[in-house]
């Protein structure tokens, strides 16, 4: 049987890319994507396709609906050639309009990428079956390669590695800090913040890696670096960064407070809470339609925004955020809460309870609506997590007071990184 000759017409260069690689990579088509109304003729011309899938928001020379009534009124692809719309479009009129025209299907963002591909293989004709498992594991393949990410600095990169060792001095360090000076002026701003609480001003990157050690300046150059990346990337109407990083920052702030009571590193766990829901920009950057859906069932079913992620799509943002982190090699523990605050499945064992920490002060952060993350409803953290970490829920209303003091201290960090 010949391979099915597919043509993907879409304006927005990232949804156009994902549509592309889900019809090749997972349906087997043999597929081309087109940006422009000129890029698409050329490409009819070229090819003997079976399936034209088109958004209908192209436009110069000619609007979508246009472009359809022209291609199948003057037969520029052949009979066989099923011709499908995939549009954000809801009116009525529009839809009946391109159905009038001969369009066989219409698809409506966001869409399901099973339900578009059992929709398209209806279409052509096909009977093959779709193994769901096998489907969602090619989906996140798919979802993976469309991601662009940006690069950390290269700053970032080499304290990385100096300071796995103890053997290499404040100095060296602070050397390489230095030379960025975006970097540099940042870690001191976080060194003198009330986040960290020193007495007096710290003047100096040696000073700032002396004082607070090599895991957390690690950790401090961790976040702006990822804060700065993350900042280059695009963001949608459906998700407001700025209340995205107010949610973060708290939850930093409360993770702080709690690990303090629990005798562990409260720096850690401030840097571990501000990064743990990276993911979500990366979802909202990257397939905006999807995260749209996920928003949308997550307010409507009063659930998490992490159980719609599991209903609508073929990876969450743990996920995703944790393959950030790997590629952008951030500090195996950080790695471990962004890829597990939700779930709580931890590839590392020894760093379970700085995942509960985070996993709790997550909860509170929503309890004391301190900016939003996208979850429209509090769950109050689950016995068997308060358990492990030894605290209760009347420990935690016992320092509501000094939770809320630190978030508000941390309210500045925003503006810092």
């Amino acid at each position: 049987m010949a391979q099915v000759q597919a043509l993907v017409i879409e304006n927005n260069s990232p949804r156009a890319q994902t549509l592309g690689l889900i019809l090749q990579n997972i349906a087997g088509y043999d597929t081309k994507v087109a940006t422009t109304v000129v890029d698409a003729v050329r490409y009819i011309k070229e090819q003997e396709l079976d399936l034209l899938l088109l958004n209908t928001t192209i436009h110069r020379p000619l609007d979508g609906i246009k472009f359809v009534q022209l291609v199948l009124l003057r037969q520029l692809v052949p009979k066989q050639c099923q011709v499908m719309i995939i549009s954000h479009e809801k009116q009525q009129a529009v839809v009946k309009k391109c159905l009038r025209a001969g369009v066989v299907d219409y698809i409506i963002y966001p869409y399901d990428p099973p339900n578009l591909l059992e929709r398209i293989q209806k279409a052509l004709g096909e009977n093959r079956e779709l193994d769901k498992t096998q489907l969602k594991q090619k989906v996140r393949e798919v979802l993976r390669e469309v991601i662009d990410l940006p690069t950390l600095s290269q700053v970032h990169d080499q304290v990385e590695e100096l300071t796995k060792s103890a053997e290499n001095s404040a100095s060296k360090v602070a050397e390489v800090i230095e030379l960025d000076q975006s970097m540099t002026a940042k870690v001191l701003r976080l060194s003198n913040s009330a986040s960290y609480g020193f007495v007096r001003e710290i003047t100096s990157v040696q000073d700032a890696v002396s004082l607070l050690g090599f895991e957390t300046v690690r950790a401090s150059v961790a976040t702006i670096a990822t804060f700065e990346a993350l900042g280059r990337v695009e963001e949608s109407p459906n998700f407001s960064r700025e209340a995205f990083w107010q949610h973060s920052i708290g939850c930093g702030a409360i993770a702080k407070v709690i690990a303090g009571k629990l005798g562990m590193d409260a720096t850690q766990a401030f840097a571990a809470g501000i990064l743990h829901d990276i993911g979500k920009v990366a979802l909202d950057s990257y397939f905006p339609d999807f995260f749209a859906q996920v928003l949308q069932m997550a307010e409507k079913e009063k659930i998490s925004l992490f159980e719609a992620e599991k209903a609508c799509l073929p990876v969450t943002h743990e996920e995703i955020g944790r393959y950030l982190g790997e590629r952008w090699t951030l500090p195996e523990r950080l790695i471990e809460v962004i890829g597990a605050h939700n779930s709580l499945q931890v590839k590392y064992p020894k760093y379970l309870r700085l995942v509960l920490v985070v996993y709790v002060a997550d909860a509170q952060c929503q309890l004391f609506k301190v900016g939003n993350a996208g979850d429209s409803v509090y769950q109050a953290p689950q016995p068997i997590p308060l358990k492990r970490l030894g605290i209760t829920q009347n420990n935690l209303t016992e320092w509501t007071g000094e939770m809320m003091e630190e978030v508000e201290r941390a309210a500045s960090t925003l503006n810092l990184l």
